[in-house]
Protein backbone atom coordinates (compact mmCIF):
# COMPACT_ATOMS: atom_id res chain seq x y z
CA UNK A 1 0.00 0.00 0.00
CA UNK A 2 2.63 2.11 0.64
CA UNK A 3 4.96 1.23 -2.08
CA UNK A 4 1.98 2.26 -4.37
CA UNK A 5 1.28 5.85 -2.84
CA UNK A 6 5.10 6.46 -3.14
CA UNK A 7 5.13 5.14 -6.66
CA UNK A 8 1.94 7.51 -7.95
CA UNK A 9 3.26 10.52 -5.34
CA UNK A 10 7.24 10.13 -7.49
CA UNK A 11 4.99 10.26 -11.09
CA UNK A 12 2.83 12.95 -9.93
CA UNK A 13 6.01 15.05 -8.61
CA UNK A 14 7.51 14.06 -11.91
CA UNK A 15 4.51 15.31 -14.00
CA UNK A 16 4.60 18.57 -11.86
CA UNK A 17 8.19 19.19 -12.22
CA UNK A 18 7.85 18.50 -16.19
CA UNK A 19 4.92 20.88 -16.70
CA UNK A 20 6.76 23.16 -14.92
CA UNK A 21 9.83 23.33 -16.56
CA UNK A 22 7.69 23.72 -19.71
CA UNK A 23 5.84 26.34 -18.64
CA UNK A 24 8.89 28.59 -18.82
CA UNK A 25 10.19 27.35 -22.27
CA UNK A 26 10.36 30.54 -24.42
CA UNK A 27 8.04 30.98 -27.17
CA UNK A 28 9.37 32.62 -29.61
CA UNK A 29 8.19 33.33 -34.13
CA UNK A 30 10.21 34.38 -36.88
CA UNK A 31 9.05 36.96 -39.19
CA UNK A 32 10.92 39.03 -42.24
CA UNK A 33 12.04 42.15 -41.10
CA UNK A 34 11.80 45.33 -43.23
CA UNK A 35 14.94 47.04 -43.96
CA UNK A 36 12.91 50.60 -42.38
CA UNK A 37 11.43 48.58 -39.32
CA UNK A 38 15.68 47.75 -38.71
CA UNK A 39 16.59 51.08 -39.27
CA UNK A 40 13.92 52.59 -37.35
CA UNK A 41 14.68 50.87 -33.94
CA UNK A 42 18.29 49.30 -33.51
CA UNK A 43 19.08 47.20 -30.27
CA UNK A 44 20.39 49.31 -27.40
CA UNK A 45 17.93 52.45 -28.78
CA UNK A 46 14.60 53.25 -27.63
CA UNK A 47 12.45 53.68 -30.35
CA UNK A 48 10.71 57.19 -30.99
CA UNK A 49 7.71 58.68 -29.14
CA UNK A 50 6.09 58.93 -33.04
CA UNK A 51 7.16 55.37 -33.87
CA UNK A 52 5.78 53.99 -30.44
CA UNK A 53 2.59 55.63 -31.02
CA UNK A 54 2.34 54.14 -34.53
CA UNK A 55 3.15 50.87 -33.26
CA UNK A 56 0.13 51.15 -30.75
CA UNK A 57 -2.12 52.60 -33.71
CA UNK A 58 -1.21 49.17 -35.60
CA UNK A 59 -1.82 47.18 -33.17
CA UNK A 60 -5.19 48.49 -32.56
CA UNK A 61 -6.25 48.69 -35.90
CA UNK A 62 -6.05 45.23 -36.21
CA UNK A 63 -9.36 42.86 -37.11
CA UNK A 64 -9.04 40.60 -33.52
CA UNK A 65 -7.97 43.53 -31.33
CA UNK A 66 -11.24 45.51 -32.38
CA UNK A 67 -12.93 42.17 -32.25
CA UNK A 68 -11.48 41.75 -28.84
CA UNK A 69 -12.51 45.40 -27.59
CA UNK A 70 -15.82 45.26 -28.43
CA UNK A 71 -16.28 42.08 -26.65
CA UNK A 72 -15.03 43.70 -23.45
CA UNK A 73 -18.03 46.61 -24.09
CA UNK A 74 -15.18 49.37 -25.33
CA UNK A 75 -15.70 51.22 -28.63
CA UNK A 76 -12.48 50.79 -30.87
CA UNK A 77 -13.00 54.64 -31.88
CA UNK A 78 -12.76 55.99 -27.99
CA UNK A 79 -9.34 53.90 -27.27
CA UNK A 80 -7.78 55.10 -30.16
CA UNK A 81 -8.84 58.52 -29.21
CA UNK A 82 -7.44 58.44 -25.64
CA UNK A 83 -4.15 56.38 -27.07
CA UNK A 84 -3.88 59.70 -29.26
CA UNK A 85 -3.82 61.61 -26.32
CA UNK A 86 -1.22 59.60 -24.14
CA UNK A 87 2.10 61.42 -23.31
CA UNK A 88 5.15 60.03 -24.94
CA UNK A 89 6.31 58.53 -21.77
CA UNK A 90 2.92 56.93 -21.15
CA UNK A 91 2.99 55.13 -24.78
CA UNK A 92 6.73 54.17 -24.04
CA UNK A 93 5.87 52.46 -20.75
CA UNK A 94 2.58 50.71 -22.34
CA UNK A 95 5.12 49.63 -25.34
CA UNK A 96 7.60 48.20 -22.75
CA UNK A 97 4.61 46.30 -21.01
CA UNK A 98 3.55 44.94 -24.39
CA UNK A 99 6.84 43.73 -25.76
CA UNK A 100 7.22 41.81 -22.09
CA UNK A 101 4.28 39.89 -22.55
CA UNK A 102 4.73 36.10 -23.42
CA UNK A 103 4.08 36.55 -27.16
CA UNK A 104 2.56 32.63 -27.14
CA UNK A 105 0.80 30.45 -24.94
CA UNK A 106 0.42 26.15 -25.01
CA UNK A 107 1.60 24.87 -28.51
CA UNK A 108 1.15 21.69 -29.78
CA UNK A 109 4.03 19.87 -27.94
CA UNK A 110 3.17 21.14 -24.51
CA UNK A 111 -0.35 19.74 -25.28
CA UNK A 112 1.10 16.29 -26.37
CA UNK A 113 3.57 16.11 -23.39
CA UNK A 114 0.79 17.40 -20.89
CA UNK A 115 -1.61 14.29 -22.26
CA UNK A 116 1.41 11.84 -22.07
CA UNK A 117 1.96 12.55 -18.31
CA UNK A 118 -1.59 12.09 -17.98
CA UNK A 119 -1.84 8.96 -19.15
CA UNK A 120 1.65 7.84 -17.55
CA UNK A 121 -0.06 9.01 -14.25
CA UNK A 122 -3.64 7.29 -14.86
CA UNK A 123 -1.40 3.79 -15.97
CA UNK A 124 0.85 4.25 -12.78
CA UNK A 125 -2.21 4.39 -10.70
Amino acid sequence: MLFRFARALGAALGALMMVTALSYAPVASAAMVGTGSALEATPGEAASGDARRARLRALLSREAAAEQLERLGVDPEEVRARVHALSDAEVARLTDRIDAMPAGGLNDDHLIVLLLLIIILLLAL
